[in-house]
């Protein structure tokens, strides 16, 4: 690859990663762009040659530093080979310019041996990093600039392990009463017999933790109600209508 082809690729890249930025950021963003080169890794690995070796302990000691397009080229063109892969977002909106990270390999190769050569420039692909608190469901648009609101961003991610604590929480009891519920309904079955005292404190919390579905669950529990009603023992059916009747009240009340 020659220089003027690497130049014409990170351009379009560049600008592809600004559109692409505006449809989850909701600030203005600049067509004028600077550019932060940072490695994928920092550990100078043994197996990177030696001009992969010392070009990396250059980008150590500039780590952070904002670069126009020709210095970007000079850091990443060497003897006509580029970083193998190079993922490129927009990480900061200023009034006048746009900030482009070039996350890259620490590999430098051809052209014919780059990465994502379905894509119009390889060795780029076009990405947006969301903020680690956003909700990947959200309909919503986030500051592009999040990494370096401090006090915001700790908020959000107090605000955020709170939400998934809960969401998780709720997600646990869900599957793990309607485990438990399924286990229960497969022994009744098959006519399994259980002291009445743990049918009922088991059948509680049941009824206790789930949380929808409740038709078919009475559909299911009249059911096996119907089927072994001759083979359960007394204590078995007490339990069986303790569901039923407990069902029945959660429908009626929502």
């Amino acid at each position: 690859m020659d220089r003027d082809t690497f130049k014409n690729r990170l351009e379009t890249a560049g600008k592809t990663a600004v559109d692409f930025a505006r449809k989850f950021v909701w600030n203005k963003l600049s067509d004028n762009l600077i550019f932060v080169i940072q490695p994928n890794s920092l550990e100078i690995s043994e197996y990177l040659n030696e001009t992969e070796k010392q070009n990396l302990r250059e980008r150590i000691s500039e780590l952070d530093e904002q670069l126009n397009l020709e210095e970007a080229i000079d850091r990443l063109f060497l003897n006509e080979k580029v970083p193998v892969w190079i993922d490129c977002s927009v990480i900061k909106s200023k009034k006048n310019h746009s900030v482009i990270q070039l996350l890259t390999s620490r590999r430098f190769r051809t052209d014919s041996e780059l990465h994502h050569q379905s894509e119009l420039y390889p060795p780029f692909h076009v990405n947006i990093q969301n903020p680690p608190y956003f909700d990947i469901d959200s309909k919503e648009k986030f500051e592009a600039n999040w990494r370096y609101k401090k006090i915001q961003f700790a908020w959000n991610m107090y605000k955020a392990k709170r939400r998934l604590k809960r969401m998780l929480n709720e997600k646990y009891q869900k599957e793990n009463y309607w485990n438990v519920f399924e286990d229960y309904c497969e022994k009744l079955d098959k006519a399994e017999q259980f002291e009445l005292s743990n049918n009922l404190k088991e059948a509680k919390k049941y009824i206790n933790g789930l949380t929808d579905g409740w038709h078919d669950y009475l559909e299911k529990i009249k059911q096996i109600k119907i089927d072994h009603e001759s083979s359960l023992k007394p204590d078995d059916l007490i339990t069986l209508n303790y569901l039923i009747k407990e069902v029945e009240k959660k429908i009626n009340a929502r």
